[in-house]
């Protein structure tokens, strides 16, 4: 959490620290300054998803970033309701480019792809990112496991319910039930600048001895491999295009690129809020 110091905790404070520690602990909020937020806490990862999504479309339409997609507005079939976007002007609201879409985030364009494509084949195609498993950092230690669900359990009946059409498209614009560690989406910023080559994580670089001789080193290792080269360069300059014209264009001066999100957590919680990138935005 942005507000949380942990100088208020210190062993140094004794009593008062602990309680301090209680107190932040019992906070409403999904927040909590003793878990592993980028490990193992899930959030919906909102617009950043969006990277999944084109790739799948690009898989299973053969679209390409300058192919012609709608970002018209769309009614979903089951509730009758607008899909809402966050502006209907530039890209969004009419005909454009995968890219352009991508660029300015237009919800419509991703939520027609997630539906075109079924909510079956877009949890496969993130299943090659790492989501719908436990990833393991280090043995025996894992990260929370990031979902795209086919269907969710009423917790008061145990009826599973499918992921309708509605919820399908609120899935492809990570929302719905769709749920990622902060560090799943860092690996799917990490396979786009690599290549399509998604690198394993780990969390012990090296060990050394007392004397400073090296007892451990890890070893890069290949996790994945979600998406091939030539589909990586394209999410790539999508990702570029989001910071030169698109959702993040306060973000120029920086020389990177990425992926923006906002997603909705109920309940009384903040947003969500998310950016997913590398740098330098020309040669990661």
């Amino acid at each position: 959490s942005g507000t949380f110091n942990p100088n208020e905790t210190t062993p140094q404070r004794g009593q008062a620290g602990g309680r301090r520690l209680e107190q932040l602990e019992a906070t409403p909020g999904s927040i909590k300054p003793l878990i592993d937020n980028a490990m193992s806490q899930t959030f919906p990862p909102g617009s950043s998803f969006k990277i999944i999504t084109a790739a799948a479309g690009m898989e299973h339409q053969e679209l390409n970033s300058g192919s012609s997609v709608s970002a018209a507005d769309l009614r979903l079939p089951e509730s009758g309701t607008l899909l809402p976007d966050s502006h209907d002007t530039g890209n969004c609201g009419g005909s454009t480019t995968l890219r352009g879409a991508f660029a300015e985030s237009c919800n419509t364009t991703f939520g027609r792809i997630a539906m075109e494509i079924g909510i079956e084949r877009l949890n496969q195609h993130a299943s090659k990112w790492g989501f719908n498993k436990r990833v393991e950092i280090e043995p025996d230690l894992f990260a929370a496991e990031s979902d795209v669900p086919v269907s969710v359990r009423n917790p008061e009946t145990g009826e599973e319910i499918r992921t309708g059409q509605d919820g399908t498209a609120r899935s492809g614009i990570g929302q719905e039930n769709v749920r990622a560690t902060p560090l799943q989406m860092a690996m799917v910023a990490q396979a786009v600048a690599n290549g399509g080559t998604m690198m394993k994580p780990y969390l012990v670089e090296r060990v050394r001895d007392k004397d400073q001789s090296e007892l451990y080193k890890a070893d890069p290792e290949q996790f994945a491999k979600p998406i091939d080269g030539g589909t990586a360069d394209q999410l790539e300059d999508m990702m570029r295009a989001v910071v030169t014209e698109g959702t993040a264009t306060n973000l120029r001066q920086f020389g990177i690129a990425g992926k923006t999100g906002t997603a909705e957590q109920g309940d009384g919680n903040p947003n969500a809020r998310w950016f997913v990138g590398f740098a330098p935005a020309n040669e990661p």
